[in-house]
C-alpha cells in the first residue's frame, strides 16, 4: 500500500509540475505580450489616421479662407 500511494503522490507532482511548466508560462507570456504590442499598434496607427483627417480639414478650411482673403485684395 506505501508504494501505491507514493506512485499517486509522484503522479499528482508530475501533473502539478507540467500545469506550472516554465516554457509553458513563458510562451502565454510572450502571446499575451505580442497581442499587446498589435493592439498598440492598431491604435496608435487609428490615431494617426484621425490626426490626418483633422488636418487636411483644418488645411481645407485654411485654403478656402485664403482664397477668399485674396479674392478681397483683387
Amino acid at each position: 500500500m506505501p508504494l501505491q500511494l507514493n506512485l499517486l503522490h509522484e503522479e499528482i507532482l508530475e501533473q502539478r509540475q507540467r500545469q506550472r511548466d516554465p516554457l509553458k508560462l513563458s510562451i502565454y507570456a510572450g502571446i499575451g505580450l505580442a497581442v499587446l504590442l498589435v493592439l498598440n499598434y492598431l491604435w496608435t496607427g487609428y490615431r494617426v489616421l484621425e490626426s490626418k483627417s483633422r488636418l487636411n480639414a483644418v488645411q481645407s478650411e485654411w485654403a478656402k479662407i485664403e482664397h477668399q482673403s485674396a479674392q478681397r485684395i483683387h
